[in-house]
């Protein structure tokens, strides 16, 4: 999403669902470019993580869409997301009640 002008016209919603759960930075320690990677930016693989998350959302929006992202990415992050995020929530565990109160739109499943 991040080539160029076309790819906006491939997706015509005004959502981009950039997905976000199960992600397991605990292996991210034992792979040598990521490791330089991180250690280059003076991240832990958590920050890395939130780093990404960030990155990803900026670009969806930069081509005029919002970002969807799964309730484990709000659980994990919570405040620290855009405004603009729409928090997909499928998990029980996920307090719909505190995605909404910290300003989020849900969408549920």
């Amino acid at each position: 999403m991040d080539g160029g002008d076309d790819e906006p016209a491939l997706f015509e919603d005004d959502f981009f669902h950039l997905g976000g759960d199960e992600v397991d930075t605990s292996c991210w320690g034992n792979d040598s470019e990521i490791s330089a990677w991180l250690k280059d930016h003076n991240m832990s693989p958590d920050e890395g993580y939130a780093y990404f998350v960030k990155r990803v959302a900026s670009i969806a929006r930069k081509h005029g869409r919002r970002p969807v992202q799964w309730s484990e990415v709000f659980d994990h992050f919570k405040g620290q997301l855009h405004p603009s995020t729409v928090v997909h929530v499928w998990k029980q565990d996920t307090n719909v009640t505190e995605v909404v109160e910290f300003g989020f739109d849900a969408l549920i499943n």
